[in-house]
This record gives C-alpha cells, sequence and structure tokens, in this order.
C-alpha cells in the first residue's frame, strides 16, 4: 500500500541480535522464507492474515471487520477518516489530498512520531464503489509524469468483501519482483498494515 513504502517507512531502526526491528512498530521483523506455496506471516487468527505466495511478487493481507461494505469503503475514500488510521501508532498526516477516480492523485505526508516527514504519491487506476481500488506509486514532481509514468514498483488492491454484513478486506500489493517483495516482508511491510488495520478497529467503536 502506498503511503507505506516499506524500505523508506521501515527503515532498521534497531535489531533483536541478528534480526530487525520495524523502527515504527517496534515489534521484531519475520524473514521472507517462503520455501513452497503460501506461507503465512500473521498471526493466523480467524479474522486476519498476511501470505506471501513463492510464485508471484505480492504481500495478501487481510481482515475481516464488523461493519458494513459500504462504510469501509467510505472510509478508505474520505480522508477525513482515513488519517485517523492509516499507518501505524503515532504516526499524522499533514498533508492527505485524495482525487478518487482513475487517473486521479493521492498524495500523502507522513509524519512520524520523532517529527521527520515522508510524501508518498499514488495514482488511481480504478475506483468501483464499494468493492474494489486499486492505486499504484508515482513521482512525487509531476513534472516527471509527462505523457506516461515509468513502470511502477508497487500496485496495491484493496478488495471489500461483503461477508453476511460484515467486510472482509483483502489487500494485495504487488511488487516489481520477488526480491523487491522479499525485502519488504523483510523490512516489517505486513505488520505495519496490521497495526494499520487495529487502529481502524478502534476507529470503528467511534463512529
Amino acid at each position: 500500500m502506498h503511503g507505506w513504502n516499506p524500505i523508506a517507512c521501515c527503515g532498521t531502526g534497531g535489531s533483536i541480535g541478528s534480526k530487525p526491528i520495524c523502527r515504527l512498530c517496534k515489534r521484531e521483523i519475520p524473514t521472507a522464507a517462503a520455501a513452497e506455496g503460501v506461507e503465512s506471516l500473521g498471526e493466523n487468527v480467524t479474522d486476519q492474515s498476511i501470505e506471501v505466495p513463492s510464485d508471484d511478487p505480492a504481500i495478501i493481507i487481510a481482515r475481516t471487520f464488523e461493519a458494513p461494505r459500504a462504510l469501509m469503503f467510505k472510509l478508505f475514500t474520505d480522508p477525513y477518516h482515513l488519517v485517523r488510521f492509516w499507518g501505524p501508532e503515532g504516526s499524522t498526516y499533514p498533508v492527505c489530498e485524495m482525487d478518487v477516480r482513475p487517473g486521479g492523485e493521492w498524495r500523502l505526508t507522513m509524519r512520524f512520531a520523532d517529527g521527520s516527514e515522508y510524501p508518498t504519491n499514488s495514482v488511481y487506476l480504478e475506483i468501483t464503489p464499494p468493492e474494489r481500488i486499486v492505486y499504484r506509486d508515482a513521482p512525487l514532481d509531476r513534472s516527471q509524469w509527462q505523457d506516461s509514468l515509468a513502470p511502477a514498483q508497487m500496485v496495491t488492491t484493496i478488495q471489500f468483501e461483503d461477508v453476511g454484513g460484515k467486510t472482509r478486506i483483502v489487500a494485495t500489493v504487488r511488487a516489481n519482483s520477488i526480491d523487491a517483495r522479499d525485502m519488504a516482508v523483510k523490512m516489517g511491510f505486513g505488520q505495519m498494515v496490521m497495526a494499520s488495520y487495529a487502529r481502524l478497529e478502534t476507529y470503528l467503536t467511534t463512529l
């Protein structure tokens, strides 16, 4: 998911022995050892999972929420709501501009607890309410866009599935190579998304 560049956002802010720790969520990061089929790196409870296919440069992150699909779609497409749960605990967003349509921009600046900032830019490829959002990374400088964008480093598809009045969100984040995907896993990308999902769960109780 953009706004969560796994290399720039996570970094390696510490370690336990030889294992890196995500500097945002302060949790031990698993290595990406997807030897056969699909390896799950999440907490394997019934409502959430992280999967890393061995034959596809993707990270698939899923969680079920006690809220209707139309509401969940709105939370992911309205900046007023999104900044209240996006990213890890302690992060804030002084900039969040969303032009939610195919070809529209999503400009986001994440401010960390230490005051440092990380700007990102994405372009929406598909908006299908209330089922699906697809977007890709894009240069911060619009002058670099010219007639077409460079090949994407990361494409994110967020699927909203109706499950008897609940919503299962399945985010498929596809990198441009297996190596890039494995680096994202190693840097704690999935755990950071799960941290955001936990914040979203809490935010839902306030609505």
